[in-house]
């Protein structure tokens, strides 16, 4: 019998009951001002084995730092396996918002999980030395799923009052979210909730380096493993017989519902230096119209101080019309397609946007986000997006729980 796509893991998890101090936001959004300040607010912060100095002499010691806190006690590993059922509660825009899924195990399976950014060699380079000297998935990746029946949710539903489920943590953060972790160790529970994915597919929300990496690291373990026993089974993984799990064959992973009324994209703005082709390119494929802050348009484009609304042009929507619910795909291709991304300044802030514009006397886009609902679908097509094309917020943190692989 095959595993099952998604497995129960024990955790390695802080003892701590209240952990706020000690996670940590993903690496990729932290940045030196906000390392600094989760340093300085626990010695056993995450970030310390999270998002190390990228160099040997820094991912050696997040190894050790890592092994010294399991040594020591500071972290602590479960005793049975389990799915871990998350929930955020956050207020945004005035609006309260509950986001709720489960961490678990999920097989690394390129066909079945459907990315929709590109990635860069550089930090998956990073994130593999780092893989390698701790050994363990600190950070999840992020993957919706559909369940337009409500079949998943009514599953964990279910089982999170029994007494099986176990509460682990329940704290509120420096951003004012709330943060509650229940243990699912019940062997009929996880059996329910397994059964609820088969076949399922899965799009990466947030991760995709992470994602890679492991694909590169799971690689690098089987050949390591084939070389021990040329017998091994691929389908399970190199040095695996059936029915057996390879820890490194699998990836932490946060499963959350693509029709989850707590699933909120926020967008990602936009500045490049002044740039003839830039302006010229615009002026070709779109119509300018003079935007007086009202309404959401999909693309505003700030120059020299002024706002423009930017229409594609009539005689060239037949050719991008698939590509229009996705404005920064619209944008990359017409206008960035000769930019590097390291050239793009990217931000949350649309006024921090035009501020790095007038800085560089340049231009800032700002963007609506894409929609869940195509997001999933496009993925699922196979559309791979820009960098930085969504932004889902809050984050899922780093140091919840930790995967060994």
């Amino acid at each position: 019998m095959r595993p099952s796509v998604i497995q129960p893991f024990a955790a390695l998890r802080y003892a701590a009951g209240d952990i706020s101090k000690e996670i940590c936001p993903p690496y990729d959004v932290i940045s030196p001002a906000e390392k600094e300040e989760l340093l300085a607010a626990s010695g056993y912060n995450i970030v310390r084995v999270e998002f190390p100095e990228n160099k040997p002499v820094g991912i050696k010691r997040a190894g050790k730092t890592f092994q010294s806190w399991r040594r020591d006690g500071v972290l602590i590993k479960d005793r049975r396996p389990s799915f871990y059922v998350y929930t955020q509660q956050f207020e945004i825009s005035g609006r309260s918002r509950t986001r709720t899924g489960f961490f678990c195990a999920l097989k690394l399976d390129p066909e079945r999980i459907y990315r929709h950014e590109h990635t860069s060699a550089k930090p998956v380079d990073y994130r593999l030395e780092l893989l390698k000297g701790v050994g363990a998935n600190t950070s999840p990746i992020f993957c919706l799923f559909g369940d337009t029946q409500g079949r998943a949710s009514d599953t964990l539903s279910a089982y999170m009052d029994k007494k099986s489920t176990k509460r682990l943590y329940q704290f509120t953060d420096k951003d004012n979210i709330k943060h509650s972790l229940r243990a699912v160790t019940d062997p009929l529970a996880i059996f329910e909730i397994q059964k609820t994915f088969t076949g399922e597919k899965f799009v990466i929300a947030d991760g995709h380096h992470r994602y890679r990496t492991s694909l590169l690291y799971a690689e690098m373990k089987n050949r390591q493993a084939a070389g021990r026993d040329r017998a091994a089974r691929p389908a399970h993984g190199a040095g695996a017989t059936a029915g057996t799990i390879c820890p490194h064959n699998y990836i932490l992973a946060f499963l959350c519902p693509a029709e989850s009324p707590g699933l909120v994209i926020l967008p990602t703005h936009r500045a490049v230096r002044p740039r003839t082709d830039v302006s010229s390119k615009i002026k070709r494929y779109f119509d300018l119209k003079e935007w007086d802050g009202k309404g959401k348009p999909q693309i505003v484009v700030y120059h020299t101080g002024s706002f423009r609304i930017m229409h594609l042009k009539k005689k060239y929507l037949d050719k991008f019309r698939r590509y229009l619910q996705v404005p920064a795909i619209v944008l990359h291709k017409l206008v960035f397609d000769e930019v590097r991304t390291e050239d793009i300044y990217f931000t949350k802030d649309y006024q921090d946007a035009v501020r790095k514009a007038e800085e560089v006397r340049g231009y800032a886009f700002l963007l609506e986000p894409v929609k869940t609902g195509d997001l999933f679908l496009y993925s699922l097509s196979g559309m791979i997006m820009p960098p930085k094309t969504t932004y889902f917020y809050p984050k899922v943190p780093a140091g919840l729980v930790v995967y060994q692989v």
